[in-house]
């Protein structure tokens, strides 16, 4: 008998052990039960976590208003671009072009 992460191919199995906790077996009761509330610490501020990341979701559209404005500052910007620039301009305008074109992908219809 081997143990693996990953069945072997055919034959083999897949067993669950549970959880690994090997190193804790030989904790005494007061230091177990300490144990246990740093674990049900950890899990309740693990929860809270990902229920304020839930709340904070963006809105996945943005309102007509927005999309038309931000269309705006892209066709002024193409337009610089098109037009021509200093050199030392063309990194931020260029820059500020993706920007408001990953906007429109993302937020905009």
């Amino acid at each position: 008998m081997s143990f693996q992460q990953q069945a072997c191919e055919g034959e083999g199995t897949r067993m669950e052990t549970g959880e690994a906790q090997a190193v804790w077996a030989s904790l005494r009761s007061g230091e177990q039960s300490l144990y246990d509330q740093y674990r049900k610490r950890d899990r309740d501020r693990l929860k809270r976590k990902r229920q304020i990341a839930r709340n904070r979701q963006k809105p996945r559209t943005a309102d007509d208003r927005t999309c038309w404005k931000k269309r705006e500052q892209l066709e002024s910007v193409s337009a610089r671009l098109r037009r021509g620039y200093k050199a030392s301009q063309g990194n931020e305008l260029r820059r500020r072009r993706d920007s408001y074109e990953d906007y429109l992908r993302t937020f905009c219809p």
